[in-house]
């Protein structure tokens, strides 16, 4: 199991580790293993993207705090009509709640190679709450025992894009659109660690890659 984690560390800011979704349940945050925290990501999308002159290649939603599982953001990278590759970003909680970024240009993008007629584009129909959930309960239920589930840290959609290089192209599946996600977890007995009167959080990071029938696997 270890062998798939990456091991991580937050300063505790409470007196116990599940104060992190007390504060959240608080504050009224949606929780990121949760088909309303699914849901909301798709209304905002809906809300706020044309997709009749967008495509999506790359979409992201993550939570804030770690640890805290409440979810916060949502990152897109799109392609419009003129080829021209921007990101933006939708703040859906804390104080700054509501708020939406600037386009940003992306850089690095293969110019003349990513074509807004060749972009599959993520739609609306692949952030679907029940599909998603059932893929989360599928990971919980991976979770070896000894270690228990603190949050989702995100959840992300890529489509395989041009690099302009056949060289660099070539075993590339161009179009396709695959998803994961990362988990924290904690390991029973062993989630807070002290120095010099400093208690943080110990906890481990594991990627779940979606299936194309929809199931999932740990990746390795």
């Amino acid at each position: 199991m270890k062998k798939l984690l990456h091991i991580l560390t937050v300063m505790l800011a409470a007196s116990v580790i599940s104060s992190c979704n007390s504060v959240s349940d608080m504050l009224g945050g949606t929780k990121m293993d949760t088909e309303d925290a699914t849901r909301k990501v798709a209304e905002t999308l809906k809300k706020n993207i044309d997709f009749n002159e967008w495509k999506i290649y790359r979409l992201a939603w993550m939570e804030g705090e770690e640890l805290e599982n409440q979810l916060q953001l949502v990152v897109v990278e799109m392609i419009n009509r003129n080829n021209d590759c921007f990101t933006q970003s939708f703040l859906l909680s804390g104080p700054g709640a509501g708020n939406i970024s600037e386009l940003s240009a992306v850089g690095g993008m293969a110019t003349g190679h990513v074509l807004f007629d060749k972009t599959t584009g993520i739609t609306l129909d692949m952030v679907d709450p029940a599909a998603i959930q059932k893929q989360y309960d599928a990971a919980k239920a991976m979770i070896p025992e000894g270690y228990t589930f603190q949050s989702i840290a995100s959840y992300t959609f890529q489509e395989t894009m041009p690099s302009g290089s056949e060289f660099l192209d070539r075993n590339k599946n161009l179009g396709e659109i695959v998803a994961s996600f990362c988990v924290n977890v904690t390991e029973d007995g062993k989630e807070q660690v002290t120095s010099a009167g400093k208690t943080s959080i110990q906890y481990y990071e594991v990627t779940f890659n979606v299936l194309p029938d929809g199931s999932v696997e740990m990746a390795e």
